[in-house]
């Protein structure tokens, strides 16, 4: 350590920056990089030394939070690196954000035609959904579909994935494109098939230290 504060001082390193992402239980990328008051800046090998030992010296100075479990996702930020010239000590401070998934449900209505919810009421258990899934319906009972009965459910296909496409929740972060629904327990409302809507976004909050 006493090279690494004569390296720090002889060239008159004013700070470290170790810049990384993290999450998926696994660290990211990073980079580590010093800044000097001098006009030359940092020599490469200077740098390369100061590297090889702040490195280890980051992780076993500063904790990192990157196991996701599907609401948290990880963290991005930087740790910056001073020297105390009164302690001969390095003191390391992480400024980060973290990133969360977040739901957002949403109950809309579809308006049917007299044939659409006569379907759904004699045919139709369930249905749901997702971004770039087919819209599924299962049925209540078997029967034999006709032509009509076809081209009936083809138009409540196309009205929910209408609707659950442009529908736009009120976003309070990063809105994500994936979203996923199915009927709500009162599937029929009038002449309106309800759908509970689940969109997702990304929230972003100071990481903790």
């Amino acid at each position: 350590m006493e090279n690494i504060i004569k390296l720090w001082k002889d060239n008159n390193i004013t700070q470290g920056e170790f810049d990384f992402m993290c999450g998926g239980d696994s660290m990211g990328d990073t980079t580590l990089q010093f800044y000097s008051s001098n006009k030359e800046g940092v020599p490469t090998e200077v740098a390369d030394e100061l590297e090889e030992y702040f490195e280890d010296e980051v992780y076993n100075n500063v904790n990192f939070y990157e196991c996701s479990d599907g609401h948290y996702m990880g963290e991005a930020g930087i740790v910056t690196i001073e020297l105390d010239e009164e302690t001969n000590t390095f003191s390391y401070s992480k400024s980060a954000q973290a990133e969360w998934s977040e739901s957002l449900g949403s109950e809309i209505e579809i308006e049917l035609t007299d044939e659409e919810v006569e379907f759904v009421k004699n045919y139709i258990a369930n249905i749901n959904g997702g971004e770039g899934d087919f819209t599924n319906i299962n049925y209540s009972k078997d029967f034999i579909m006709t032509d009509k009965d076809e081209e009936i459910q083809k138009g409540i296909i196309e009205k929910i994935d209408s609707a659950v496409y442009d529908f736009e929740p009120d976003w309070n972060g990063e809105p994500q494109d994936w979203y996923n629904f199915e009927n709500g327990e009162e599937m029929l409302r009038g002449n309106s098939l309800i759908i509970d809507l689940t969109n997702y976004e990304y929230i972003y909050t100071d990481s903790e230290n």
